[in-house]
């Protein structure tokens, strides 16, 4: 009687080990797919925060173009390549390659608007460069064409002691360039 207890006992271990193990494996694969659901769902929830945070960035520097286009002192420049350009228009744009420059110190803010540009090649970018009276040059920031080679690049008030503005095609190192060495793309040839 007592074998017979040690087997019956024995058989009821193992058929309930058997279904332990299935069910355990089971619940494995359901955590292992709800993982990736919750995986799926963080990326999702990721790009609409990313797509959120850059539509309010928009709307910000939109509503700031506008102060900055409004405001009194409204300094702007005009830009277009120079007689022998160094990088070509793109091929399908209606028109050569213009840019215009608006400032204005009392926003604190300028905002570079280019149109008929090519995107820079890889490992370059384009350099926006505040030029002073006697030639000195100072960075006012980097940017790269839209497909349809437009681009609105928001920058910092243009200093006072800016006389005239210059765009590069320089090196992406990943640093910014301390000084224009690139060829220049478009170079300002009114102001008002």
């Amino acid at each position: 009687m007592g074998l017979a207890l040690a087997v019956g006992a024995l058989i009821v271990s193992a058929e309930f080990s058997a279904t332990l193990v299935h069910r355990t494996s089971y619940l494995n694969r359901r955590i292992a797919s709800l993982n990736g659901s919750v995986h799926q769902l963080k990326r999702r929830l990721s790009f609409a925060e990313k797509k959120s945070v850059a539509a309010e960035q928009k709307a910000n520097a939109d509503e700031l173009l506008k102060r900055v286009l409004a405001a009194h002192d409204l300094r702007t420049f005009k830009l277009a390549p120079p007689t022998a350009p160094q990088v070509p228009n793109r091929p399908d744009a209606p028109h050569a390659t213009t840019a215009t420059l608006a400032s204005s110190a009392s926003e604190g803010a300028s905002f570079l608007q280019v149109g008929g540009l090519e995107a820079a090649p890889e490992h370059r970018a384009y350099a926006i460069w505040w030029v002073g009276k006697h030639g000195h040059s100072e960075l006012a920031g980097q940017f790269n064409a839209e497909p349809d080679g437009k681009a609105t690049v928001p920058l910092a008030a243009a200093p006072k002691s800016m006389a005239s503005v210059m765009v590069t095609l320089e090196a992406d190192s990943g640093e910014p360039p301390t000084s224009p060495t690139g060829s220049a793309v478009l170079t300002s040839v009114a102001r008002r």
